[in-house]
């Protein structure tokens, strides 16, 4: 599952005060080897000060002076990527980090961030991992919108494996996956594992099958090494949030469901 931001962030960060010196803070920054300070006023966050900020100021200047006034921040239960995603959009690279108080409980910074998420790309498709798709999903959900799950599974992909080798069935598996992220950027799109693929789309189940229906017809039809024909699998199924259910275990139930879909229709494929 994809992390949250309390599982990796640093916590009981070093702090200063506001009417500390800026020498005090780049010695403290010195000795901490960090690169910023949350500033910190009877318990209450006001700024923050990085070693960037200090350029600008004479050492006998305060932090009040050169600190960012009301910070960007980001909650402890939110996702890696909902941090990682306000850095992007602020140009920063830490974010103080607190709980649904308000009150400072650590701070998390991209480089930290940018090595998770490294971990939720599938290195040789290119394609985000499930972890990222099932974020999506919730994303959607949350935000009241439309969600609907189409699990993809290639029917003789571990034949065509065996006959003609590995090398063939990575150009298989690298040219579904090319596909897969043409179909739009409202489209998330992922490699569940070995020949399975996910899509998680803001539509609902009818307007879903028929872009299913538009991808089947185009990936067996499609040009493929030693002219193979590479037929798909396909289980689908709409998220429908009811009253007082776990968003998460709900999420997830449907994914199993579109999977169990997936594995009838191969077995229908075949007989």
């Amino acid at each position: 599952m994809i992390k949250q931001v309390r599982e990796v962030m640093t916590r009981n960060p070093v702090t200063i005060e506001p009417y500390r010196s800026l020498w005090d803070a780049k010695e403290l920054m010195r000795s901490q080897r960090i690169g910023g300070l949350p500033v910190v006023e009877n318990e209450k966050l006001i700024g923050i000060i990085t070693s960037k900020d200090l350029i600008f100021y004479p050492e006998n200047r305060l932090v009040i002076d050169a600190m960012t006034e009301e910070p960007v921040v980001i909650e402890e239960k939110a996702y890696l990527f909902d941090a990682y995603q306000k850095m992007l959009e602020n140009n920063i690279e830490r974010l103080p980090v607190i709980d649904e108080s308000g009150a400072l409980t650590g701070i998390i910074t991209r480089k930290v961030i940018e090595r998770y998420i490294g971990s939720y790309i599938d290195s040789m498709t290119g394609l985000p991992k499930k972890e990222y798709a099932i974020y999506k999903c919730l994303k959607l959900l949350e935000r009241g919108n439309s969600c609907t799950v189409a699990f993809i599974d290639l029917n003789n992909f571990g034949e065509l494996n065996k006959r003609y080798g590995h090398v063939v069935g990575d150009q298989i598996l690298l040219k579904v996956s090319g596909i897969l992220k043409q179909l739009g950027e409202d489209i998330t799109a992922a490699r569940y594992g070995g020949d399975e693929f996910i899509l998680i789309l803001p539509y609902d189940e009818v307007k879903t099958i028929n872009l299913v229906d538009k991808l089947l017809f185009l990936l067996e039809n499609d040009k493929w090494p030693y002219d193979l024909k590479v037929r798909c699998a396909v289980g689908v199924k709409e998220i429908r949030l009811k009253e007082k259910v776990d968003i998460i275990e709900e999420v997830f139930a449907s994914i199993n469901e579109a999977s169990l879909k997936c594995i009838d229709r191969k077995k229908e494929i075949k007989t």
